[in-house]
């Protein structure tokens, strides 16, 4: 949906696309950042679950560097005027179609990454998680067993 999204708002110009495509984008974000969490526990279990949600927040960091030191400058700067300003849809339309592939091809890799968890490559953790996790008595289930 975000692909969607930035290329809608790539497409348009004026202050309208901002403000349909925004929002909608907010809350996208929004919602990805709150379910990640509970999708990395029940896609992967609770095994790890510190290094596995870390990667994942890397992940997001290491797809947007590119995009805001690379992309976005490029765009602008190709743009911008003798003064080094930069007005209208051409400054920010390219940038925005770069984070649309982005977006696309992290939907594909999300595509596939289900489509192996549904295979059953990670289904031994997420059973021997929740085995374990009925056994003890911590609150805590990644503690480690003192004397075992």
């Amino acid at each position: 949906a975000s692909s969607l999204l930035y290329s809608c708002f790539s497409a348009g110009t004026g202050q309208w696309s901002l403000l349909v495509a925004m929002p909608f984008l907010g809350f996208g974000y929004g919602s990805m950042w709150s379910l990640q969490p509970l999708l990395a526990s029940q896609l992967f279990g609770k095994r790890s679950f510190g290094l596995k949600y870390s990667t994942l927040s890397m992940a997001a960091v290491a797809g947007s560097t590119p995009l805001c030191q690379l992309a976005v400058p490029y765009y602008y700067e190709a743009h911008a005027n003798a003064d080094g300003w930069c007005i209208g849809p051409e400054c920010f339309g390219g940038s925005l179609r770069c984070a649309s592939l982005g977006c696309g091809l992290g939907a594909i890799l999300a595509l596939c990454l289900d489509h192996s968890a549904n295979q059953g490559l990670w289904r031994q953790d997420i059973t021997e998680t929740w085995d374990d996790e009925d056994d003890e008595d911590s609150s805590f289930s990644g503690a480690p067993k003192l004397g075992a």
